[in-house]
């Protein structure tokens, strides 16, 4: 397997494991794998770019790279829930 697949499952995992994560956290329970992993990468983008323009490192570590996207997919949910109502 290449670096390119491994760092692409590897990504797919984490995105999964951290929109679990943040969707149990908000609402109780999972919203399906799909949705989960899709969450999770778009917290994981979103997190990456709120570090970038906050000028922060994040060190390289699935755990940390875990809670980083999974904060950001609590954001998501959040930016979510406030187009939603209005």
């Amino acid at each position: 397997m290449s670096d390119t697949s491994h760092g692409l499952i590897i990504w797919i995992l984490s995105g999964a494991i951290a929109g679990g994560i943040a969707s149990f956290a908000w609402r109780g329970r999972p919203y399906g794998i799909l949705k989960d992993i899709f969450l999770g990468i778009l917290g994981a983008c979103m997190a990456s770019g709120i570090a970038h323009a906050l000028d922060l490192a994040i060190p390289n570590s699935i755990f940390l790279d875990i809670v980083v996207s999974t904060a950001g997919a609590l954001v998501v949910l959040v930016v979510i829930r406030l187009y939603r109502s209005n």
